[in-house]
């Protein structure tokens, strides 16, 4: 399987966090192209994912692909980036293993709110 926007569309790097609109950003340049991830739930728990990171000291950004790439379901994800940057950090994410208190975290996330959209 191939996860399509495993960082739903950057919500779950933080650079959203507290209504920021980064210039540049996909959800700045179109932000009613995909009202799934700024409806509902959506933005308060991706807020919530991105805590949980960092208070297991893991960058979200990596957490959320970390995650996905862990799931014996899954071959490969599509990542979208705009700088040599955003590419490498995200591709560091393949390196990283989620320790058992940061998986549980998003567990419980998950459990609170399994479908966040309207």
């Amino acid at each position: 399987m191939l996860a399509y926007s495993p960082l739903a569309f950057g919500l779950l790097s933080g650079k959203y966090r507290q209504g920021a609109k980064p210039a540049g950003a996909r959800l700045s340049l179109w932000a009613d192209y995909f009202d799934r991830y700024t409806q509902g739930l959506v933005p308060e728990l991706a807020h919530q994912y991105c805590e949980a990171a960092e208070e297991h000291g893991v960058d979200p950004a990596q957490m959320a692909l970390a995650f996905v790439l862990s799931r014996p379901f899954i071959d490969s994800a599509i990542i979208g980036v705009t700088s040599i940057e955003q590419l490498d950090h995200c591709l560091d994410a393949a390196e990283l293993k989620l320790d058992k208190p940061t998986l549980k975290s998003i567990a419980m996330l998950h459990e609170q709110q399994p479908n966040p959209c309207p």
